[in-house]
Parts: structure tokens; C-alpha cells; sequence
């Protein structure tokens, strides 16, 4: 159980006096107006049925409940705040899955390693009791090692495989602002990447 989780209230127009502890000089007070019981359950498991060749996941599922909100009596009159506009940062899943295989043969005396994951998450952050929609990512690299029995090591990977279009997190999610902002995520990108060992 979490008990008065700090919450910001919009206080621009309602002339706080300034010698309010935290006077807002930008637009909020910060305020403990909640009682939430939160539960959860993380879970995380691998599985290589050959040395070479492992499956992957971990996941996490988290519960929120608002048990009371109250807001202090010293508050000034116009102020207003229920359990829905309580702050629920935690999606209520998320998870990777993952999977590794180095190729069972060393084409050009090297090994070649092939990785990818795939990271799920159910609506997460925001503000005001407002949430950011899941999305999905699929990320892939390939990386060969060693090369001819040399300390030269390359790579090649893609994050964003699909093309997913995303919040990545929220910037100002507001009733009373005109406009809204977020942080848009990654776009598709892929790169190389080599090193050399001596």
C-alpha cells in the first residue's frame, strides 16, 4: 500500500499567497492527496534446448487501485481533484521476449551471432490520470565475430523494425493547457558497428 502519493494541481489562477512553501512559480503545487494499493507479479525465464540457441522472457504485471483521495483543508476554494485524475505512471504489463542463436558453423573462421527481441508494454505514464498508448518494438542485430581468426568483430542492427510509431514519454498532459506535448519515439534506424581487437 502507498499512502499519499505526491500529486501537482494546477494552481495559476487561483492567487496562492507567496508564502505558500513551494509558491508556484510555475503554474502547480505539489501536493499528497492519495492512498493506492499497488500489487504486481515479475516474471523471468530462458530456455536453450542446444548451447547455441536460447528463447528468452521477462514481464512484469501491475495492479493499481485508488483506494481515497483527499485533499488538505488549507488548499484554497476551486480546487478539485478525483481518482482518476491520480497519476498511474506503471503500465499494467509490459515485456520482452527475446532470442539468441549462434550459427552452428563459423563461415570465414568467425561467429555469427543472431539476436532479437521483440518489447511489448500496455499504456504507461502521462499525466493527470491521462495515460500514453503501448506500443511494440522489434529490434534485431547481427554480429560476426572474430573474423578469418582475427581480432575484427562487425555488426549489423535495426531497432524499430516495423516501423512503430510511439510516445516515448509525456512532456505536458494537462485539462487546463490548450495544448498537450509528448516525446515522440525512435524512428525506424539500423547502423554498423565494427571493432578490432589486439
Amino acid at each position: 500500500m502507498q499512502q499519499n502519493p505526491l500529486q501537482f494541481l494546477n494552481t495559476q489562477t487561483l492567487g496562492l499567497p507567496i508564502t505558500t512553501p513551494d509558491t508556484p512559480t510555475n503554474g502547480s503545487l505539489g501536493v499528497n492527496v492519495a492512498d493506492e494499493t499497488i500489487w504486481g507479479v515479475e516474471v523471468e525465464a530462458s530456455i536453450s534446448p542446444v548451447p547455441s540457441f536460447t528463447v528468452s522472457f521477462n514481464g512484469a504485471y501491475t495492479d493499481v487501485k485508488v483506494d481515497k483521495v483527499e485533499l488538505p483543508g488549507i488548499l484554497p476554494v476551486g480546487i478539485s481533484f478525483s481518482a482518476a485524475q491520480v497519476n498511474r505512471n506503471t503500465p499494467t504489463f509490459s515485456g520482452t521476449a527475446a532470442v539468441s542463436w549462434t550459427l552452428p558453423f563459423h563461415p570465414a573462421d568467425s561467429d555469427v551471432i543472431l539476436n532479437a527481441d521483440l518489447f511489448m508494454t500496455d499504456d504507461f505514464g502521462g499525466q493527470n490520470g491521462e495515460k500514453l498508448p503501448g506500443y511494440n518494438l522489434v529490434n534485431a542485430r547481427l554480429d560476426v565475430k572474430g573474423i578469418a581468426g582475427t581480432g575484427l568483430d562487425l555488426g549489423v542492427f535495426l531497432r524499430n523494425a516495423l516501423k512503430e510509431e510511439y510516445y516515448s514519454a509525456s512532456s505536458v498532459l494537462l485539462s487546463t493547457f490548450p495544448v498537450s506535448s509528448v516525446y515522440v519515439g525512435e524512428p525506424r534506424t539500423w547502423g554498423v558497428s565494427a571493432r578490432y581487437r589486439f
